[in-house]
């Protein structure tokens, strides 16, 4: 199980790249980006990496008790 939660916290931070890669990219496509955008984009890129790296910990920390 906890294999699976550092797998899966590993994807979480893939996700947060493509969040930080398409903000980047988005106003080169549209120059018309209002600063909601920039909020919502930061939010999200926080959440999921709290998300990834709480979830890397956690499996860490159950792997950890699974070898003693």
């Amino acid at each position: 199980m906890g294999e699976a939660l550092k797998e899966l916290g590993k994807h979480f931070l893939n996700l947060a790249v493509a969040v930080i890669v398409f903000m980047i990219l988005q106003p080169l496509v549209s120059p018309n980006i209002s600063n909601k955008f920039y909020l919502i984009g930061m939010i999200s890129y926080l959440i999921i990496v709290i998300s990834g790296f709480f979830l890397i910990i956690i499996g860490k920390k159950l792997e950890d008790i699974k070898n003693e």
